[in-house]
């Protein structure tokens, strides 16, 4: 297990709709194309395909800017200077912003821990799409959400140097929902989760987390000692 800084802002005199994550996710990638670190896009339009160390999101109808390690140092300058958050053709005033900043830990936990979704999860890319619809009982749909959580969690670790020494055992309570995403209208999950790994709130796991979805926090210890 180890400590990880993270810094969490939100600007709670903003109200806005959960899919405007994507401009705050545009507003602040504007501010310095040349860093992919605010995109997830290297150069020549290619996609970085890591874990994003920022993450923006809106929970409870709040803007937030989750960073994690490295990422801090990039988006905090950014935060500090704009007085005004300019999404989707509309100018928000920032108002008061409450900046957190602290360690916490991840890896590895002797006991299980219990994880909600703030946000829904989208854990179905095309291939698993197909496999998920062919299913016919709720424990095969478990089992396969499982291993996609299980991966989601190794691609975390991994993207903080941590290399998993033990068996993950995944146990979901996620319900089905469809969601309209770029357009489209996807399948996705409300619900959560429980682990046997220590995981940083306000993170996120799955698919378009850079854009908050997948957003999650613990809820509460399920099994005990989780040090």
């Amino acid at each position: 297990m180890i400590s990880i800084q993270i810094m969490r802002i939100r600007y709670p005199d903003i109200h806005i709709p959960q899919w405007k994550g994507s401009k705050l996710r545009g507003f602040f990638s504007n501010m310095d194309r040349d860093d992919p670190l605010l995109h997830q896009h290297l150069t020549a339009g290619k996609v970085a395909y890591q874990y994003p160390l920022i993450q923006y999101k809106v929970i409870r109808q709040h803007p937030m800017v989750v960073a994690a390690g490295d990422g801090i140092r990039h988006i905090y300058p950014h935060v500090l200077q704009n007085d005004f958050l300019y999404l989707d053709g509309f100018r928000y005033p920032c108002g008061r912003r409450e900046i957190e900043l602290g360690e916490e830990w991840l890896g590895e936990s002797r006991g299980t821990l219990h994880y909600r979704f703030l946000s829904p999860w989208f854990g179905l890319n095309q291939e698993n799409f197909t496999r998920y619809m062919d299913l016919n009982t709720p424990d095969a749909k478990n089992q396969l959400l499982s291993k996609i959580l299980i991966g989601n969690i190794l691609s975390m670790a991994k993207r903080f140097g941590i290399t998993v020494g033990k068996r993950l055992i995944v146990l979901p309570h996620l319900l089905e929902r469809r969601d309209r995403f770029k357009g489209e209208t996807i399948l996705s999950f409300y619900g959560g989760f429980e682990v046997n790994f220590r995981l940083p709130n306000y993170l996120a796991l799955g698919k378009s987390v850079s854009r908050g979805y997948g957003t999650y926090i613990q809820i509460r210890n399920a099994g005990g000692s989780d040090s």
